[in-house]
């Protein structure tokens, strides 16, 4: 079994699990922007719309240097997904379509980041192999991903399968941690508010597709 069949199975058993990927969210963004309510089974994930991003965030750029969140969304909106690490081949999938739309949410008005918890230097070494040019910022503590309600501890079970394939989440993260972020994708307005949110626990199946949330934005006004 290789990588991406081995996580592939993951994500359908953890899936399983939760009631399936759908029933994750407590909104959920439609085409024109609007959203509706969903029925759920779960625990909410992410910060739902209308919410406000906690004030006095703070992440690292990838020279070490500490960067205020607000400082990211004063002049324009922002798009802000969350990658796992440059060991999930899921990811480097996903960023690689992000960065193909990057030009369309700049034409849009909105500025596209990617956060992660990845050290600096791994951060690195993904964005050139997945020839990445949109910033990416590192959570260094976690504490980002817990102010976006994301952050997750990888269970015991999953620790040692991921060890089978030789991937460490606690060495390759900053705060030496098995912790991740779950995949989720936010909009964040120039006044600090959601305006669009999608957040799943099916890392394989559940992220938001980036040409959806473009479609979204254009039923939104800044």
């Amino acid at each position: 079994m290789d990588s991406m069949m081995m996580f592939a199975s993951m994500a359908v058993a953890a899936a399983a699990m939760s009631g399936g990927p759908c029933c994750q969210n407590g909104t959920t963004a439609t085409g024109d922007g609007s959203v509706q309510r969903v029925a759920m089974t779960e625990p909410i994930l992410g910060l739902q719309v209308g919410e406000e991003v906690p004030a006095g965030l703070t992440l690292s750029a990838r020279d070490g240097s500490s960067v205020d969140f607000a400082s990211l969304h004063e002049e324009r909106p922002l798009v802000v997904t969350f990658y796992r690490g440059g060991w999930c081949p899921y990811c480097n999938v996903a960023l690689k379509g992000w960065q193909e739309h990057a030009a369309a949410f700049k034409d849009a008005g909105y500025d596209l980041v990617f956060v992660t918890m990845e050290s600096p230097d791994l951060a690195t070494q993904t964005f050139e192999k997945n020839r990445i040019e949109a910033p990416v910022y590192c959570d260094k503590t976690g504490d980002f991903a817990k102010a976006f309600n994301v952050l997750f501890d990888v269970d015991a079970k999953t620790q040692e399968q991921y060890a089978q394939y030789g991937i460490d989440v606690a060495a390759s993260n900053s705060n030496g941690k098995w912790q991740l972020p779950h995949p989720g994708t936010f909009i964040v307005s120039t006044d600090g508010k959601v305006t669009w949110a999608h957040c799943m626990a099916d890392y394989a199946k559940g992220r938001a597709d980036p040409g959806d949330v473009l479609t979204a934005i254009k039923g939104m006004s800044h």
